[in-house]
């Protein structure tokens, strides 16, 4: 027979599992969420919003640019 506690601790799991996973930040729906350390900083959604991609060459020549100014 199975403790009390474990009972509970495997009841509070399963209704964990039935929530729909949302993002801490901007709560949206999401598979996947981005750390700093320890700290959600956001999900795809919202971080990505904030950041951009660019090739290593185009940011290199950027650079370049920059330092020849």
């Amino acid at each position: 027979m199975l403790e009390n506690g474990m009972v509970l601790e495997m009841d509070r799991h399963l209704k964990q599992l039935e929530k729909e996973p949302v993002c801490p930040v901007c709560g949206a729906l999401c598979e996947t969420v981005y750390l700093d350390g320890r700290e959600v900083i956001g999900c795809n959604e919202c971080v990505l919003d904030d950041f951009r991609a660019i090739e290593i060459g185009e940011w290199m020549a950027q650079q370049e640019a920059e330092q020849n100014k």
